[in-house]
């Protein structure tokens, strides 16, 4: 049965974590000097990108724990808290320190270069360090094939509007301004806090409460 929760737990995560509105001056900053078929493959290739890395993520992350010895609840409380972190980041300033670090980026890897779209838009701008946190986290909640489904909408419901954020950025750039973007940053700043708390929560009910009963 499709876990419509856990889709909607999911997708609000992802979606605050990826942010389409920040992709946006992002995009078209890195594609500066593209022509318009150009950025219209980068934007396809980045969110394809996106989608089968986190489908693969989805997939292996519990083999990745299993392979450090590490349970899920704690990957889940430590998972929590960097998302919180990353929260807020969001809530804290209106995005201009991590705009300067994905500048940078961009500056090293060359606006002229025209294989940006995987590495390093898909990869770490996009979808960074959190994002597979948070995928692996939720995909150890994975108990049916219905989860699996539901965890599958999300990425790929997310992935597309990735895409079309960036596909129609230059249009959308001109109603957009710096304002608006950090706006709809904090209010997703607000939501993904919340996300980070029930995972800090449900790990911390997971693990450490049987434990203590125990004792």
């Amino acid at each position: 049965m499709f876990d419509s929760d856990l889709f909607l737990d999911f997708f609000i995560a992802l979606f605050a974590l990826l942010n389409p509105l920040f992709a946006i001056p992002i995009f078209l900053g890195l594609t500066s000097e593209f022509t318009a078929g150009e950025r219209q493959r980068a934007a396809a290739v980045a969110a394809l990108t996106t989608l089968v890395a986190l489908i693969i993520a989805a997939l292996i992350g519990d083999q990745i724990l299993n392979l450090f010895g590490v349970h899920v609840e704690s990957f889940q409380i430590a998972g929590g808290i960097i998302v919180l972190m990353i929260a807020l980041g969001m809530l804290k300033d209106d995005g201009k320190e991590d705009e300067k670090a994905k500048e940078t980026i961009a500056e090293e890897t060359g606006s002229k270069n025209k294989d940006i779209a995987v590495y390093p838009l898909a990869i770490p701008l996009l979808a960074g360090p959190g994002v597979f946190v948070t995928t692996i986290v939720f995909s150890s909640r994975l108990a049916a094939a219905g989860d699996f489904t539901a965890l599958g909408a999300a990425i790929l419901a997310v992935a597309l509007m990735l895409w079309l954020s960036m596909a129609f950025a230059t249009t959308a750039g001109r109603f957009l301004n710096d304002v608006a973007i950090t706006i709809g940053t904090k209010i997703l700043g607000i939501l993904l806090a919340a996300v980070a708390v029930e995972m800090i929560i449900k790990g911390i009910d997971s693990h450490f409460l049987p434990l203590l009963g125990a004792g």
